[in-house]
Parts: C-alpha cells; structure tokens; sequence
C-alpha cells in the first residue's frame, strides 16, 4: 500500500507539474564569458568529462515558506551517459541567473515541486502511523493525536477512504462491503477519527490521493525530472 502510494505521489508529480525546466538555459550562468571560451577549446579537443547533472541552489527561497528547508535546491539532469553534456556538472545558485525571466521560472517551478514533495513526506507518516503500529501525530492546535493502527482494509476504508482507493481496483468492492459491517480501530471514536481527518496538510494530500486513484498505472516517468 505504502509503496503503491509513493509511486502514485510520482506520477502525480510528472503529470500534474511537468518539468518545464532546461538544463541548458540555466548551465552556463555559472561560467565567466572566459571559462567559456576556454571550456569550448577544451571541447574541441575532448578534454573535458562529460557530466550529466546541474545543481542550482535557492537561497532566495530558504525558510520562506513552511514547506521548505534552509537550503532548497534543485537538480536539472542532462541524460544518461550516452547522451550527457559535454561540460563538466556544475552548482550555482539562483541568484547567478541573470535572466529575470529564467530566474522566475525556476524559483516557481522548485516552490511547487518542494510543496509537493513535502505533502509527500507527510503522507507516507500518516500512512506508516495508521498501518504499523500507530502513531503521534501534531495537530493544528499544537496538541498531540494518539492513535491505533487499523487491522483490517475495512477499517482503512473507515478512517481514511481516499488513501484506501489505492488499493488495487479489485480489492475495493471487498473494502467498500466490509466497511459496512467493520468496526471502527481499537481505541478510536469519533473525535479521534474527525482530528485525524484534519490532520495538517490533510485536504491537500487527499486531494492528490484522489487524483492518483483515477490514474493508469502505466504512466510513463520523465526520466529526466529534476530532483
């Protein structure tokens, strides 16, 4: 289940916020007009390794916003070795692109990929707690919530229907009927089931669990979405 839902969280991703971003527009912000003309010498003469990522770090973001860390940054992939680009990897920052427009482009694009990345790491601590071994859980008034695990897929489906629509379709008419006659966890009600329905960052993520239940399995990755 948990695994199923991490990889959905990526489908998500590399379809609802495509990579827009090219590597190339952003690479040689972190050359002097010099070091261009001496790299492009060395190019000539297959001098130089081939590379196969750009880093560009983001201060102009950091601790901006709860979602993101002190150092957000983002890796832009060129290809794999048969295909990589002939310059050495580099790390800039943001503020090295001198494009107001690039630069705008990129900040947006790590925002959303950050947000989404971090609704993530909530879900999959949501769904640990609920399925092995319960968890404590901070709620929005800053208290703690304490609960059981679920023991059974009628009890998911109970307490947390949206994660439950990720289970294999033929598993889900068995659930939806089991629900019926399931009780609820041991040691929850209804308060402890309407707190954890609106656990922080609850609706944002049910709205992607959603989306992903509607989604075909076979959905091709971009393998060279940043990370």
């Amino acid at each position: 289940m948990l695994s199923r839902g991490t990889a959905l969280f990526n489908k998500y991703r590399h379809t609802i916020h495509k990579n827009t971003l090219n590597p190339e527009e952003y690479y040689w912000f972190g050359w002097s007009q010099d070091e261009r003309d001496a790299m492009e010498l060395l190019g000539k003469k297959n001098a130089l390794k081939y590379c196969n990522k750009l880093t560009i770090h983001c201060p102009s973001l950091a601790e901006k916003r709860e979602f993101l860390n002190k150092k957000p940054e983002i890796t832009l992939t060129f290809g794999h070795s048969y295909d990589a680009w002939p310059y050495p990897e580099i790390e800039i920052k943001d503020t090295d692109i001198t494009d107001p427009t690039l630069r705008s482009k990129v900040l947006a694009w790590v925002v959303r990929h950050k947000q989404l990345a971090f609704w993530q790491r909530k879900f999959d601590n949501y769904a640990r707690g609920i399925c092995w071994g319960g968890g404590n859980f901070m709620m929005s008034n800053g208290e703690t919530l304490s609960i059981n695990p679920v023991n059974t897929p009628g009890q998911l489906y109970r307490a947390w229907p949206e994660f439950a629509s990720l289970v294999e379709r033929k598993y889900t008419q068995r659930m939806a009927a089991q629900k019926l006659k399931s009780s609820m966890p041991e040691g929850w009600g209804a308060t402890q089931l309407t707190q954890f329905r609106h656990l922080p960052f609850m609706d944002d993520i049910n709205q992607v669990l959603l989306t992903c239940a509607v989604m075909e399995d076979d959905l091709e990755l971009d393998r060279r979405y940043p990370h």
